[in-house]
């Protein structure tokens, strides 16, 4: 009797972990016809600044992003693979804005390009490369 309660207490915990855990390798349709708030950009593993950046999102349609960082719009044209998201190289509005929202652009926008593999947690996405990790958020 008690090897079958500590068991089940075993297998209880063990299924409340694994939902809180990340998935990886999540279908990339997920992200198809959503716009996402930016609410962290990380770059070669350091975390960058996003203070004065309000609003940032970016979206995912059938075969472009688009988004707002802040200060300046960028748009390009996107593939969706199974288990990642290609970016295609894109452009973007030129503006001069404060330096705390300029940075998180001059970081964002000429390294969100290539393959990029997509992790989920809730409600919550990551998108990753071996320099660039975006945290996004669902807008409800």
């Amino acid at each position: 009797m008690k090897k079958i309660k500590l068991l089940a207490s075993t297998a209880f915990i063990a299924t409340a972990f694994l939902a809180c855990a990340k998935e990886k390798g999540v279908d990339t349709n997920a992200l198809l016809d959503q716009n996402l708030s930016v609410q962290k950009i990380v770059f070669e593993g350091k975390e960058i600044s996003t203070a004065g950046v309000e609003g940032a999102i970016i979206g995912f349609e059938k075969d472009r992003y688009f988004g707002f960082v802040g200060c300046n719009r960028f748009f390009g044209g996107l593939e969706y693979k199974q288990n990642a998201l290609e970016f295609k190289e894109g452009a973007s509005t030129k503006m001069l804005c404060e330096p705390e929202v300029m940075q998180a652009e001059d970081i964002l926008l000429p390294h969100l390009n290539g393959a990029f593999s997509l992790e989920k947690s809730g409600d919550d996405f990551v998108l990753k490369n071996a320099s660039l990790s975006l945290y996004l958020k669902a807008s409800n």
